[in-house]
């Protein structure tokens, strides 16, 4: 029983060691847990803006293709005209901003941009150089007659959103584009207020989501060092009832009144003795005639013999057997002997190892007295 209480209480101190070590476990696992899932996340939110805002432009070419039509309907009404009348009755009157304008070429050469300072500047300038980047020059090298297509473009450092056709126009080929600079495009005030919004809504969800599950594994933590604490004063107070009944069990085996140990514990002490090496030793037994006589024996042996003598009586018998540390039988009756009064007297004397010999045969073993 004590063996078991032993192990009980140094598992439950191991365990109130490693949860003292790892206060916060369930924290850091749901730390390690939460931070990627929110990296995640942030990721897929800003996928998603990407894509919103492919949209939007997709949408908006969409609708930059039809205006092209539009103005190339425009020309193609009167077949006559020149190109300076189509530069100044149709792309002249049309809106040219630095968001958004239109080139006009024929063949390899600019014939307009966006207003008249523009053009002065590119006159002369082939379409390939004014459209200098790769996938400019892609997207003009792609434009076919009778089909208007949309492309985003890099022109110097902005980038563009770019429909353009190619069309024959009085026996020459012609590139009428207009460009429109994304970042003025997404810069809309409604967009990006809209934006912005969906923007917040996802950051807070993805701070919520965090910070929620970062407070239910401080409060799991918490739960859990509360319950190893109220194990830990239940195992303790465990092991203060296990020694408690243990004291109690061992009162029982011994009797403070009389000063004896329970006869059943004879065989157990004498082999404590031997496994010490102890030399020599007896075990001496007095018969009484009445109890009383028995106890008041006891009591002059508690008196005279000293704590070098162990003294054994069960409760109601009228005999009394004395174990000897040291010295040979005949030592032990000479001790005794002084003491016996009245009907009192030795019923056998014998040596320590002969006593164990002799309970060894009458197939008493050490666990006898439990």
């Amino acid at each position: 029983m004590s063996t078991s209480v032993t192990s009980q209480s140094a598992a439950d101190k191991d365990k109130e060691t490693s949860a003292e070590q790892n206060p916060h476990a369930t924290l850091r696992r749901v730390t390690l847990i939460v931070v990627p899932i929110c990296i995640v996340l942030s990721l897929l939110g800003w996928l998603q803006m990407r894509d919103l805002d492919n949209g939007i432009v997709e949408t908006y070419g969409r609708q930059q293709d039809s205006y092209v039509g539009i103005v190339l309907n425009e020309i193609n009404l009167n077949g006559d005209r020149s190109t300076d009348e189509i530069i100044n009755d149709i792309l002249g009157t049309l809106h040219n901003s630095s968001g958004s304008y239109w080139a006009f070429s024929r063949g390899q050469t600019m014939l307009y941009v966006k207003d008249v300072t523009e053009t002065n500047r590119y006159k002369g300038v082939s379409a390939d150089t004014y459209f200098d980047s790769a996938d400019a020059g892609s997207f003009l090298e792609g434009l076919s007659e009778g089909q208007i297509i949309h492309q985003r473009i890099l022109l110097g450092n902005e980038e563009y959103l770019a429909s353009g056709t190619l069309f024959e126009y009085d026996g020459s080929e012609y590139r009428l584009c207009l460009l429109t600079n994304v970042n003025v495009l997404l810069g809309n005030n409604a967009y990006l207020g809209a934006r912005a919004r969906m923007g917040t809504l996802w950051a807070c969800g993805i701070v919520l989501f965090c910070v929620g599950m970062m407070v239910t594994a401080n409060s799991v933590d918490r739960r859990r060092r509360e319950r190893d604490s109220e194990r830990t004063k239940v195992a303790r107070l465990n092991e203060k009832l296990a020694l408690q009944a243990e004291r109690d069990r061992m009162m029982d085996l011994y009797s403070a009144r009389e000063g004896a140990w329970n006869a059943g514990l004879l065989v157990r002490f004498a082999e404590r003795l031997r496994a010490r090496g102890v030399e020599g030793g007896a075990v001496l037994r007095v018969g009484c005639t009445t109890l009383e006589e028995a106890l008041e024996l006891l009591e002059r042996c508690n008196q005279s013999l000293g704590g070098g003598v162990l003294r054994f009586h069960d409760a109601g018998d009228r005999g009394v057997t004395l174990l000897f540390a040291h010295g040979t039988p005949n030592d032990a009756v000479e001790a005794v002997n002084p003491l016996l009064q009245g009907d009192a007297h030795i019923v056998a004397a014998e040596s320590l190892n002969g006593f164990l010999a002799n309970a060894d045969e009458s197939g008493r073993d050490s666990h006898d007295g439990d």
